[in-house]
C-alpha cells in the first residue's frame, strides 16, 4: 500500500493543491487541511500575529494588544475542529497545507417517495 509520503502520493498531493512548509501560508483564521506527519491530515488554521482574536474567557495564554484592547491567539497553527469550542495549538511540525475540498452537492430530495 502506498502512503501519503510516497513518491506517487506526494505528486498527487501537489497536484491537488498542497503547499509545502515552510512556504506561503493560508489566510489567517481560515480552515485548511494540515499535514503534520500523521496518517491523516488535520483541519487547522494559521494565526498570524495579532490577527485571530482569542474567544476564550481564560485568556492567560493569549497576547494582549493595548492599542485595540484585545487579546489575540499567539502566532502559529491551531487545530480547528468543526464541533469543538477549543482550538488547540498544533505541537507537531507542519509539513504542508491545502484548502479544504468543496462540499458535496446536496442529495436529491426523497420526500414523498415510497421505499419498496
Amino acid at each position: 500500500a502506498r502512503g501519503f509520503r510516497d513518491g506517487q502520493a506526494a505528486q498527487a498531493a501537489v497536484a491537488a493543491g498542497w503547499v509545502n512548509l515552510p512556504g506561503p501560508l493560508p489566510e489567517p483564521g481560515n480552515p485548511v487541511l494540515l499535514d503534520i506527519g500523521k496518517k491523516y491530515p488535520i483541519r487547522a488554521m494559521w494565526a498570524a500575529k495579532h490577527t485571530v482574536e482569542a474567544m476564550d474567557d481564560d485568556i492567560d495564554w493569549a497576547e494582549y494588544v493595548e492599542a485595540d484592547d484585545m487579546y489575540y491567539c499567539p502566532e502559529g497553527w491551531y487545530e480547528w475542529n468543526l464541533h469543538e469550542e477549543c482550538h488547540w495549538a498544533v505541537s507537531e511540525t507542519p509539513r504542508a497545507w491545502c484548502e479544504l475540498p468543496a462540499p458535496l452537492p446536496p442529495a436529491p430530495s426523497t420526500e414523498g417517495e415510497i421505499n419498496e
